[in-house]
């Protein structure tokens, strides 16, 4: 897949799929030299969907508060440390 058909895919991926709280952002990059492994147009979108659910996950864990008398709260902030976690390996 050449570089300029990768960006014209991120770019429409990133317009058509704008969430009204959200804005897909595309994750990091470098450059190599030599053989690149060719990631389909599927995998790629789901790529960038992980990196951001798991960016707006990891922003929303910063911001919470958690009620420590309660178990539930605790509960579920954990249940979201955990998935994020996974989502970032």
């Amino acid at each position: 897949m050449s570089t300029k058909r990768l960006i014209l895919l991120i770019t429409y991926f990133i317009t058509t799929n704008v969430d009204v709280n959200h804005y897909y952002s595309t994750p990091l990059a470098s450059s190599t030299h030599g053989y690149v492994p060719v990631i389909s147009d599927a995998l790629m979108e789901k790529c960038v969907e992980t990196y951001n659910q798991a960016k707006w996950l990891g922003d929303s864990l910063q911001n919470a508060y958690v009620n420590q008398y309660s178990v539930k709260s605790v509960n579920d902030y954990n249940e979201k440390v955990t998935k994020h976690s996974q989502m970032i390996n």
